[in-house]
């Protein structure tokens, strides 16, 4: 080479060495390409989808929902999803491009039991029976989807290669990848990548604890701990000795070794001598072959415990997984794209809600704890095994792979806590979930593009796992412990052969059989029915009314029927001729009531994100112009009444769409401003809102009296007393009750445990007032109830769907009037358990009950309602129901405590269950 070429080689390396001098590295910079492309502009659909996912909280083997959203994402994105793979219904593998190499992502999608589901900065309490994302696997299960579909943007680049994800079910005890590995589903594997949501981002290159579980049930003989016990062979006594000596155990096993239990079934009651007794068992150890000898020293021990108590012994191995084998050299390009990607940057709103729930868990370093979901932590050297185990391990020792773990939650709590659940569902686990797919797409297209690298991994994998491996499964030859029976391959689609069944089952039903229930013929059959006959003189109790009331196009019911009943007493006293308490009067107030409790609501959760539950709840209808008894009761408390003449009816009150448009808006605009405001600005904020609603409230329904003159009347029309009044001392007057003391609010929902009290939470209108309490009560104690009420001269309220089985102009509300089981030949009506747990039917209409006919036994035949819709349905407005009608479609019932059995009564001072705001029946 000649001198200039000479040194135009030196100048061009100059340009090409960092401004430090040759010494210095500079920090790779993230390619940009396709895939990642994808990621940076999606985070809106994997927001919903991690969301979605974070809702279902499906346990192990469960996670249908969960595992058909992820199926149907990746087949919208061109990949061919083969589901219900190594038996599991929601196991799944989905496939895209073609040729080698083949990188495996696993995708988990399962929850935990017991956890709160929420996204709140603060411990919630558990859902009856609730699930919780408590390991992120929301996350993980959406990051890996996501990696995936960003990976076939790469391949459709015209790369070589194809990428599969496997659908890993029942991580979470279940060992759902031991049975897929067994069953051959990651061959053919060049290398596996693999991550897990976190408060810290790292990279996992160490083992972990081989695991298996166990149940361990021993049977015996009953008998009466008192009476006979020298009878009895308790299988609690044979649980408690095998714990004994498993925990004698701990002393003799290596230092590593992790021993727990749970006793799953230990009796049902002390004075019964259990014949049942269940314990499961995790045993784990850095070797499997530690855990496989463990687990037969804990046999030898069971067998003992049954031979000392006179029990048999029956065990299972639920599920069995080894420790992982790491790869160096896998971990070592991992780790460097978690440097390309970094750690977890949260914004404001996000930094507020994470030093809300910190101060809440008691972080003694808050800031230090935000630096670290910030910082890429290098693999620490102080152990060569995590303590925890997985059923990953089962892979790593099937194909080469890498694991690391993201920051995706608040860093607050341990590992299966609310902490996580809470903040997982939030936009800051949608930001771990997409950084963590960052790092599994540059990573894949390493592989893909690096051939070296690829036979590197694959070399250290080969000398690590040694020449003469075989996966020998810790769980035998067992099924996957799948509740229920295991089903064949649903039939998705309307197929021929399928069409053909569907027509050979109908061949016995009359061509448009059912055209007479959808006419006019069903309705004049009705009405010559014995139901709808003498309606009124047929009863045997009947408290007639005087004047109907009409709400029109409102949903105020709740209120219109509350007055009723006080009206019905108060025309009776005073032998009155008609006459109508004031509705706007009530409803002014209950609207402006209603807003003051939204804005405090809105105040009370501005910390957390608008898509939590709470929030959304909120946000969804601030307010509505329904309630119930208690709202009204309320009110009346509160603010008293008026007479309809003092602040009659006005447009906005009988058609009030929009007005509650109008306020609804006005507290979503000031909702946003208040969860902006600064604390010592929300009072202000809040008095402005309140003060544009009230000049709203005058302006459609008129400004409520502070006083009046009135004058009282009897039947004839002459004069009993004139006098001025407030509205306080009006209702002190002419009403005799005091609402809260003297009636007694009932509800029939199966779906809940009967004669216990609950409370729905922010049911209430005024603020300093408890929300709407109930007593849960079978309906043959709200019959009884109710008929004694009329039967003492009192009518009584309740609430219902009026939406089912009837006919609104001529009112009749029966279960016979639409009978399926005589038109498709089948018994297809629904119990009331049934409709409301199927969302079919819920309480929407509240009336006063003014008769009942009974049969010679007592028994309820039909009841008499008073409606509120006007005297154009039914005869001048009242209405029939037939018993099984009521029986079927009845919630709410609230009666004068006088006609309530002394037991029912006692009730109501036992403690209360608080119900969400969302319950369904409110």
């Amino acid at each position: 080479m000649n001198k200039l070429g000479t040194t135009v080689l030196f100048l061009l390396c100059l340009t090409l060495l960092p401004a430090g001098g040759v010494s210095r590295a500079r920090k790779p910079a993230t390619p940009s390409g396709p895939g990642l492309r994808y990621l940076e502009s999606s985070f809106a659909t994997y927001d919903s989808l991690q969301k979605a996912i974070h809702a279902y909280a499906e346990t192990g083997y469960q996670e249908f929902q969960s595992a058909e959203a992820l199926c149907r994402h990746l087949e919208a994105h061109g990949f061919t999803v083969e589901r219900g793979v190594a038996g599991i219904p929601t196991a799944f593998i989905a496939s895209f491009g073609s040729g080698r190499p083949v990188i495996g992502l696993m995708a988990e999608y399962d929850a935990l039991p017991g956890m709160a589901q929420d996204t709140v900065p603060f411990r919630s309490v558990p859902e009856c029976g609730g699930n919780g994302h408590g390991c992120g696997h929301n996350l993980l299960g959406t990051g890996s989807v996501a990696a995936a579909v960003a990976i076939s943007q790469y391949l459709s680049q015209g790369h070589v290669g194809t990428v599969r994800i496997f659908g890993c079910p029942a991580e979470e005890g279940g060992g759902g990848k031991a049975y897929m590995t067994r069953e051959g589903c990651f061959e053919g594997l060049d290398a596996m990548l693999d991550w897990h949501p976190d408060t810290q981002v790292t990279v996992n290159d160490k083992s972990g604890l081989a695991n298996v579980q166990v149940r361990f049930c021993f049977k015996g003989i009953s008998a009466h701990a008192s009476g006979a016990p020298e009878k009895g062979r308790s299988a609690l006594d044979a649980v408690e000795a095998f714990d004994h000596m498993m925990n004698l155990m701990r002393e003799h096993v290596p230092a590593s070794t992790r021993i727990h239990y749970v006793i799953t079934d230990g009796g049902k009651a002390p004075n019964v001598v259990p014949d049942r007794a269940e314990v499961l068992y995790y045993f784990r150890s850095p070797q499997r072959t530690v855990v496989e000898e463990i687990l037969q020293r804990a046999l030898k021990a069971a067998e003992g415990a049954a031979l000392g108590t006179g029990t048999t012994l029956e065990y299972e191995i639920m599920s069995g997984n080894y420790e992982r084998l790491p790869n160096q050299t896998l971990s070592d390009m991992i780790y460097q794209n978690l440097l390309k990607v970094g750690g977890l940057s949260l914004d404001e709103r996000e930094l507020a809600f994470a030093r809300e729930m910190m101060a809440a868990s008691g972080v003694d370093d808050p800031e230090a704890a935000l630096q670290r979901i910030r910082t890429v932590v290098p693999p620490a050297d102080d152990s060569p095994f995590a303590t925890v185990s997985s059923d990953v391990g089962n892979v790593t020792w099937s194909v080469p792979t890498g694991s690391f773990r993201m920051a995706a939650f608040v860093p607050a709590g341990s590992g299966h806590c609310w902490q996580q659940v809470s903040s997982g569902g939030t936009t800051i686990g949608t930001k771990g979930a997409l950084a963590a797919a960052k790092v599994l797409y540059l990573t894949a297209v390493d592989l893909y593009s690096r051939p070296d690298g690829l036979r590197a991994v694959q070399a250290e994998f080969q000398e690590r796992r040694g020449p003469d491996y075989q996966f020998k499964p810790l769980m035998g030859d067992r099924e996957p412990p799948i509740p229920g029976k295991q089903v064949e391959p649903r039939t998705r689609m309307l197929t021929p052969a399928l069409l053909d069944r569907l027509a050979a089952q109908a061949a016995d039903v009359p061509q448009r059989a059912g055209e007479r229930f959808l006419t006019q013929e069903l309705r004049k059959a009705s009405l010559d029915s014995a139901l709808a006959a003498s309606f009124d003189t047929a009863c045997t109790y009947f408290v007639p009314s005087v004047g109907i009331t009409d709400q029109d196009e409102s949903g105020r019911c709740w209120l219109f029927s509350t007055l009723n009943i006080l009206r019905a007493e108060m025309i009776a006293r005073y032998d009155m001729g008609p006459f109508q308490f004031s509705q706007t009067f009530g409803q002014f107030y209950d609207l402006l009531e209603k807003s003051n409790r939204c804005l405090e609501c809105i105040i009370d959760h501005r910390g957390e994100p608008m898509d939590s539950r709470w929030n959304t709840w909120i946000f969804n209808k601030p307010i509505g112009d329904g309630g119930h008894f208690s709202n009204a009761a309320h009110i009346i408390a509160k603010y008293g009444m008026v007479p309809q003449e003092v602040m009659p009816e006005r447009f906005s009150s009988t058609d009030n769409y929009s007005l509650m448009k109008m306020v609804n808006q006005l507290l979503r605009r000031y909702g946003l401003l208040l969860r902006d405001a600064k604390p010592q600005e929300l009072e202000a904020v809040k008095e402005k809102a309140l003060s544009d609603i009230y000049r709203l409230l005058v302006a459609t329904l008129g400004e409520p009296p502070r006083s009046f003159d009135w004058t009282l009347r009897d039947r004839n029309g002459r004069i009993l007393s004139t006098a001025h009044y407030t509205p306080e001392s009006f209702r002190d007057t002419f009403i005799l009750h005091d609402m809260e003391r003297d009636y007694a609010i009932f509800m029939d929902d199966p779906t809940l445990p009967y004669y216990k009290m609950y409370e729905v939470a922010e049911s209430r209108n005024c603020y300093e007032y408890a929300s709407w309490r109930f007593l849960n009560v079978p309906m043959d104690d709200i019959r009884r109830m109710g008929v004694a009420s009329l039967a003492g001269g009192r009518r009584f309220y309740i609430s219902a769907d009026t939406m089912h089985d009837y006919l609104m102009t001529e009112g009749i509300y029966d279960t016979h009037l639409f009978p399926l089981d005589s038109l498709i030949g089948m018994e297809s009506r629904m119990t009331k358990e049934e409709l409301v747990r199927s969302a079919e039917t819920r309480s929407v209409h509240a009336v006063a009950v003014a008769g009942v006919q009974l049969d010679a036994a007592g028994e309820p035949v039909k009841w008499v309602i008073e409606n509120s819709y006007g005297l154009v349905r039914g005869w001048g407005g009242y209405v029939v129901a037939s018993d099984p009608w009521m029986c079927q479609y009845l919630y709410r019932l609230v009666v004068e405590k006088r006609f309530v059995e002394p037991r029912l009564l006692e009730l109501f001072e036992t403690p209360v269950e608080m119900l969400p705001a969302w319950y369904p029946n409110y």
